[in-house]
């Protein structure tokens, strides 16, 4: 399964606003409170799902049998996910609907997947700990005097990418093939293919990288720890 290699489109936006100068509650929200109540009702069932999705995996361990009862739930709230993947616990799906994962995949611990648009992983594809993928922007809608609207905008990691603890992916990015991103970085921009970006905001340090290829297994390559450790020969 393959969802690296076709681009995601932006989700349509959806506008929020507060009240106008006159103190009227804005168009939106009149529009809202008048919808049926079935409408809201369907809202209110989706986010209980989206809710018990995250409720029974976090309960579950993380041995192979939990996992892939992990991966069952997700793919139960329309995510999409290819064979030989690793989910570990603690992480949260906003909209398992807008997440395409492809074979081999492995996401660590107490990840933050705001899907609120598409997020294509591709394969081989390894998340560390506490990494945040944000697809969300929140915009000042024109004349109004407090207001928010918001719009998703999709992220896309290509093949083989490695992403570190606690990275924050921004709105938009797409991240190369073979690309390294380091602990902590904040993604603001896209990545290029075979390189290594740290920093905050991220930056390239490191280019030309080649990783492990799972089809020439026989190759000498760099692993990615080997890249950090060259790349930053201090922190040894």
């Amino acid at each position: 399964m393959d969802f690296a290699h076709h681009p995601p489109t932006d989700s349509q936006p959806a506008t929020r606003s507060g009240n106008n100068p006159q103190g009227m509650p804005s168009a939106p929200y009149q529009e809202a409170a008048n919808r049926p109540i079935l409408i809201r009702l369907r809202a209110t069932l989706r986010w209980l799902k989206i809710h018990s999705v995250y409720t029974f995996s976090n309960l579950l361990a993380d041995d192979v049998v939990s996992r892939s009862l992990r991966i069952a739930l997700l793919k139960m709230g329309g995510a999409r996910i290819g064979r030989g993947c690793v989910i570990m616990g603690g992480t949260y799906f906003s909209n398992p609907a807008n997440l395409r994962v492809s074979d081999h995949v492995t996401i660590n611990r107490s990840c933050y997947f705001d899907l609120n648009a598409i997020i294509v992983l591709g394969e081989y594809v390894g998340i560390g700990h506490g990494a945040t993928f944000i697809t969300t922007v929140h915009q000042v809608v024109p004349g109004m005097e407090f207001g928010v609207g918001i719009i998703g905008k999709s992220i896309s990691v290509k093949d083989r990418a490695w992403i570190g603890a606690n990275v924050t992916v921004m709105p938009g990015v797409d991240i190369g093939t073979d690309a390294i991103v380091s602990v902590g970085t904040i993604l603001m921009r896209d990545v290029p293919s075979h390189s290594v970006v740290a920093g905050s905001p991220g930056r390239v340090v490191r280019r030309n990288v080649r990783q492990w290829d799972p089809a020439s297994v026989d190759d000498e390559v760099q692993t990615s720890s080997d890249v950090i450790t060259s790349t930053f020969p201090d922190q040894r």
